[in-house]
């Protein structure tokens, strides 16, 4: 997605807001969506027999050609829960996700339809090494005593995270 570009971004909350569980956000921009969490909220008393309550997928399913991918924020049932009943429904190029979600969903979707080959989960670890790699390069033409300063700035928690842009 390219946010800088003219074209207004909307945020859609299909589930989420206002309960527990059943987390999906979309963004939507120009003709791209990207959509965050799939989740299952558990249903409360008054709904005898129901196992899970998972979002309506009706407006994905209309934009189903705009879908870049689904990210996965952490692997609570309130947030990969519903990505076997999306799978049903949508066509999902991609999904990225932590390692640990990555491994909860692959489970998830091997139990529920007995599949043992998912190309379609990836971790984020590569994207994150990648990442360090480039900020490595970058501390790499700070000045050492600068460097150094940053350094201990990091060993006594005043910052957590240095980027360089």
């Amino acid at each position: 997605m390219k946010f800088f570009e003219n074209g207004n971004t909307q945020v859609i909350a299909l589930g989420g807001l206002g309960e527990v569980g059943k987390n999906m956000y979309v963004f939507v921009h120009n003709d791209e969506i990207i959509i965050i969490d799939s989740g299952v909220m558990f249903p409360k008393d008054e709904l005898l027999g129901i196992d899970y309550v998972i979002p309506d997928y009706t407006f994905l399913k209309e934009n189903e050609s705009k879908i870049k991918g689904l990210f996965i924020t952490h692997g609570h049932e309130d947030h990969i829960g519903g990505i076997p009943f999306l799978l049903q429904q949508v066509n999902i190029p991609a999904i990225y996700a932590p390692n640990q979600a990555a491994e909860l969903i692959k489970r998830k979707i091997e139990e529920r339809y007995y599949i043992n080959e998912l190309p379609i989960i990836a971790t984020l670890s590569k994207a994150i090494q990648e990442q360090q790699e480039q900020i490595n390069k970058l501390q790499s033409k700070i000045p050492s005593n600068i460097h150094n300063r940053i350094i201990g700035a990091k060993a006594m928690g005043k910052i957590s995270l240095l980027a360089v842009i």
